[in-house]
């Protein structure tokens, strides 16, 4: 299995840097992608659905604030779908 960053397929021409949107659903390494995924934050300004589920994310010692701070550094605002998922 290959494990890469969404920034790197971006640079190697397998994903678009016009993408408009991202859809995130890896059980709990949802932050992990985020900061993967920089240089296209930046670029293009995708807007990013993902579970970022609590518990999930505690698996990896993350809460939602962690993901919440992260989006905001970005210029990214985060809005909730209901009292267990975050959107950003």
């Amino acid at each position: 299995m290959r494990i890469t960053t969404i920034d790197k397929l971006v640079e190697e021409e397998i994903l678009p840097e016009n993408c408009s949107i991202v859809k995130i659903d890896v059980d709990g390494y949802d932050l992990k992608v985020l900061q993967g995924a920089t240089k296209l934050m930046s670029l293009c300004g995708p807007v990013i659905y993902g579970e970022f589920l609590s518990h999930c994310l505690a698996w990896h010692g993350q809460t939602h604030s962690d993901v919440v701070e992260y989006a905001s550094l970005h210029s990214y605002k985060t809005y909730v779908r209901n009292e267990k998922k975050l959107v950003i």
